[in-house]
């Protein structure tokens, strides 16, 4: 690795790297436009006076006479990336949004944070580490020194949040509806304010940023609905019951209605219980209708799994086929959510076949352990044959993109694709084939539940090999045509 340079003092690096400053000057090694640093000639034979932008660094007398062969030694390179054009051998040269992407990797931004201020895709980053290691690897080595000279030259950009973390600001929004409090002037602290200050650090401590974001969007939604950022002396059940049926007319589910209802109630029970107001909440959730839980059979299963190993393409270093394959396979066999497993690092498979899920990735923030099946387990070791990262299945895309990866595959299989038919369903699928096995109560353990009546909506009825009413109760004699019995 090279000695770290800055603008203000530039020291001769020791390795092969390009980069320019606005003035023209490298920014490493003070290289300016127009110095002799390698090989290249003119037509006439003359010594070619290159820009820094180009590969170089100052070169010795040795250097210069042993030309393009030390050149190729000196940066590492493998014969993937030297060709030989009009018969003079070149070496391959990494476009130079590639080079800033790596240099905010080496500054601690994710690949799709780097990419995004690189104005590129990661699917670059990641395609071109994988076709170009050997250039990739001596990129990364010179990319420290010249992150700190691009945090120094451009201004910082909000970096994006992960996709477990959506981009949901603790501030008030901008666009309030013309609501019920849009006329009045709110008194007081306001309740995203009591929200960030005091219900956030006093009751959730230890929650995902998941739940943070749920309960901003709530407050946030409250007071774009309201006309005007709420107050907590703004709270009753006229404005929360208006929210509610405002969000039932914009096609939400009666799921999400209550989640949002029990998010602000949480709040505002709070803030009664701390004295700050008097008004309890009194307005119940809506009643939601049961449906009855479906789940994947053997054969519909199965035919998932082959279409998704024959999914094309790449997932970062992993193809594609070979991920999905041991990502449904894990699912089909924990019963885990996908954002679990998604969480899950390389060490969580363990040597003896076992699959170790940590309290600090589970919804019930419980230690779950798992045998894996050896099929299951073969998928993943190939898979990780393949991966690089510290990431057990290695996703570098947003959590809503995983969503629409697997309707593809759906759609392909011929399998239904709708919102009740995607990673949830083979953790019902899982739970149904337990409950067949082993009864309800080792489908309850097996998916950790508090209580039977959340795992009785995962059970599929119609998976389920038991003795049915219609097979045991007497059945009467029908009447038939003539006015008799049938016998």
């Amino acid at each position: 690795m090279i000695t770290t340079a800055t603008t203000a003092s530039k020291t001769k690096p020791t390795a092969w790297h390009r980069y320019v400053d606005d003035d023209g000057t490298c920014a490493i090694c003070g290289a300016t436009a127009g110095r002799l640093v390698d090989y290249q000639r003119e037509k006439d034979g003359t010594p070619r006076m290159p820009h820094c932008r180009h590969w170089h660094r100052l070169p010795t007398s040795q250097e210069k006479k042993d030309g393009i062969q030390l050149l190729v030694k000196a940066r590492g390179y493998d014969s993937a990336d030297i060709r030989v054009v009009r018969g003079k051998m070149t070496v391959h040269e990494p476009p130079p949004a590639i080079v800033k992407a790596v240099a905010y990797v080496a500054a601690g931004k994710t690949c799709r944070a780097a990419a995004r201020a690189a104005g590129i895709k990661p699917e670059r980053v990641t395609d071109y580490r994988r076709r170009h290691p050997a250039i990739y690897a001596m990129l990364d080595e010179q990319a420290t020194c010249i992150a700190k000279v691009l945090e120094e030259r451009e201004p910082s950009k909000p970096e994006p949040r992960c996709s477990r973390e959506p981009d949901v600001s603790a501030t008030e929004p901008d666009d309030f509806a013309p609501g019920p409090l849009a006329e009045t002037e709110g008194e007081g602290m306001t309740l995203l304010d009591f929200f960030e200050n005091v219900y956030r650090p006093l009751r959730l401590l230890d929650c995902s940023p998941q739940t943070i974001v749920q309960y901003r969007v709530c407050i946030r939604g409250l007071s774009r609905y309201a006309g005007r950022p709420v107050c907590l002396a703004d709270l009753n059940d006229e404005l929360l019951a208006g929210f509610m049926a405002a969000m039932l007319e914009a096609g939400k589910s009666v799921a999400t209605v209550n989640k949002a209802r029990t998010h602000l109630v949480a709040a505002w029970r709070f803030a009664v219980k701390r004295k700050l107001i008097t008004e309890v909440p009194c307005i119940d959730p809506i009643r939601a209708r049961k449906r009855v839980p479906d789940s994947w059979s053997i054969e519909e299963f199965s035919q998932l799994l082959k279409t998704a190993s024959e999914t094309p393409g790449r997932i970062d270093t992993v193809p594609a086929g070979k991920f999905w394959l041991a990502l449904l396979l894990t699912l089909y066999d924990t019963g885990l959510r996908v954002g679990a497993a998604i969480q899950l690092e390389r060490d969580a498979l363990l040597p003896d076949g076992w699959l170790y899920v940590p309290a600090a990735v589970q919804k019930q923030r419980a230690d779950q352990r798992f045998q894996l099946h050896p099929d299951t387990v073969a998928a993943l070791q190939d898979m990780r044959q393949a991966a690089i990262g510290n990431m057990l299945f290695p996703w570098p895309y947003q959590r809503g993109t995983l969503f629409k990866r697997l309707k593809k595959i759906l759609v392909r299989a011929g399998l239904p694709s709708g919102r009740r038919d995607a990673f949830h369903k083979i953790r019902r699928t899982a739970a149904t084939a337990v409950a067949d096995k082993l009864g309800a109560a080792a489908a309850q353990a097996f998916l950790d539940h508090s209580a039977m009546s959340v795992t009785q909506m995962y059970l599929d009825p119609s998976r389920i090999h038991r003795v049915q009413t219609v097979d045991v109760v007497p059945r009467p004699l029908l009447p038939t045509a003539k006015g008799g019995v049938s016998p």
